[in-house]
């Protein structure tokens, strides 16, 4: 298959799916944009417009910062929408717009210059209208779409392919519903967009449980969103239990966001992807919920508050300002927190080692070289998932000819159950020797008590036991442990254990 070259462009407006409407001079463009012309023609015109990396003579782009403004070629002829303090570096442009926000700018001269060619006809006759429907004259419905009896639709209203209004909806003027849409239980303001595939004033998921399971708790509330929101592809927004769910005006909801029974949401707030938001939440207005937040039922986010990606809102917040972490936080303290972790785990483990770093694994050579045991009585061939001061997991490959199974037993080999307890204590020692090698060197490790053990099934020849061994307690030269024989998955053996490290020589 052969693609166009023009996929290749950095920019452009596709003239298949967008259509470049009347030419603006520079000085409608001020206008547009409540700017000011440092110098060009004001009576130029602008047909197009571009990225500030590709942008031509006669076209118009943005520049935010000085970084943005390296990006523009050298002697572009270029229409340039920039800050004022950034006017000197721009070079070689045709014409310098000075606006307070260069991208809203740009955004507004996008809308003005560049419109959507995929208009829809009519073809109302082709859906299921009831008859007691209200539409008026300018609407446009799409084919296959279902509106129930009692709808409401006002002026310029636009229904893709396949919509369903339910019952007694309303849906005011100047709407664009997406494809596939189901809609219910619900009153829209004005100028309200919403993506295809959205379910708003579906019942919500609330339920008590008895004995005899959950019951789901009905829901006789309804939807409310004002006017001039935006709410993506694929979410939810379910109506309310007695109360409304309520949207304010101006709010903006990305594409897959659930919006739970009874939650409400302030004016200009915006909700970016996959955040949850349990029921009857209260957010505030001019928040700003970034992507993958959970908030908790019965909560209230105060006005002017950025949650930040991932976060999860435990508990309600009551002063502005930006919070992050699980649970969420003010933002410095999670970060002032997580370079403390950060910090904390390099003076264990070392820079750029993980927790339980494979490089601290010890072979049959490294055990003999950390501890004096030797065979017959050096019982771990390997020790791994080593956490130096934690835990590690000793392996001993059990092998038919090792010397004690000629009389433990005839004909019915078992390893001595004392000698599990001592491939335990010497997996200890080797954690011992790896977390304070430069302290252990000419050290011994004595064993000094063992408690509580437990031999719940034998260990014979082909077995492999994992010897898990992790520290209880202790300080300085006396450590505890608690220590597990695994075979297969199952615990075979369990002890708890004490030792102490001495010089070799005492």
């Amino acid at each position: 298959m052969r693609v166009s070259s023009q996929i290749q462009n950095k920019f452009m407006v596709d003239a298949r799916f967008f259509r470049a409407d009347k030419p603006l001079s520079l000085a409608d463009i001020c206008q547009t944009t409540e700017g000011a012309l440092v110098f060009g023609v004001s009576e130029a015109l602008v047909h197009k417009v571009a990225s500030s990396n590709s942008v031509k003579a006669g076209e118009a782009c943005f520049v935010a910062d000085s970084q943005h403004a390296r990006l523009l070629p050298p002697k572009s002829a270029a229409i340039v929408l920039t800050k004022e303090e950034l006017v000197s570096h721009i070079d070689g442009a045709s014409a310098v717009i000075v606006v307070s926000n260069p991208r809203l700018a740009f955004a507004q001269l996008s809308s003005a210059l560049v419109s959507n060619i995929s208009e829809m006809q009519d073809m109302r006759h082709l859906a299921s209208i009831d008859a007691s429907a209200t539409i008026d004259s300018s609407a446009i419905i799409g084919p296959f779409s279902t509106i129930a009896a009692g709808v409401v639709i006002g002026k310029d209203v636009v229904l893709e392919p396949s919509v369903f209004i339910g019952a007694g909806v309303e849906i005011g003027d100047g709407c664009h519903i997406g494809s596939h849409a189901h809609i219910e239980t619900c009153v829209l303001g004005q100028s309200v967009s919403v993506g295809a595939q959205s379910v708003i004033g579906k019942s919500g998921f609330g339920f008590e449980m008895t004995d005899a399971g959950a019951v789901k708790i009905p829901h006789h509330g309804r939807v409310l969103i004002g006017h001039n929101c935006t709410i993506g592809a694929n979410c939810t927004i379910d109506r309310g239990v007695m109360e409304d769910t309520v949207l304010g005006d101006s709010v903006m909801i990305d594409n897959l966001v659930q919006i739970a029974h009874n939650v409400q949401i302030g004016d200009r707030s915006i909700i970016l992807a996959q955040t949850g938001i349990a029921g009857s939440a209260v957010i505030g207005s001019d928040c700003i919920i970034a992507a993958q937040v959970g908030i908790k039922d019965h909560i209230e986010i105060t006005s002017k508050t950025v949650i930040l990606s991932r976060s999860a809102v435990t508990k309600s917040i009551n002063q502005p300002g930006t919070y992050a972490g699980f649970p969420a936080q003010i933002a410095k303290d999670e970060w002032r927190e997580q370079a403390s972790l950060r910090q904390l785990v390099k003076m264990r483990y070392g820079k750029g080692k993980a927790m339980t770093d494979t490089s601290l694994d010890m072979t049959y050579v490294d055990i003999e070289n950390a501890i004096p045991h030797r065979p017959p009585f050096l019982l771990i061939d390997r020790v791994v998932d080593i956490v130096p001061g934690e835990s590690a997991t000793g392996i001993k490959c059990v092998s038919g000819g090792e010397p004690y199974f000629v009389g433990h037993f005839p004909g019915n080999p078992v390893l001595p159950g004392v000698l599990i307890v001592e491939a335990m204590a010497q997996t200890a020692a080797c954690l011992v020797a790896r977390t304070f090698p430069e302290k252990t060197d000419g050290m011994l490790v004595f064993l000094t008590t063992v408690d509580k053990t437990k031999f719940r099934q034998p260990i014979r020849p082909g077995d492999r036991a994992e010897l898990k061994v992790s520290k209880t307690g202790g300080k300085s030269s006396l450590w505890k442990f608690q220590g597990e024989a695994v075979v297969d998955g199952k615990v075979v053996t369990t002890a708890e254990f004490s030792a102490m490290i001495v010089p070799a020589d005492k």
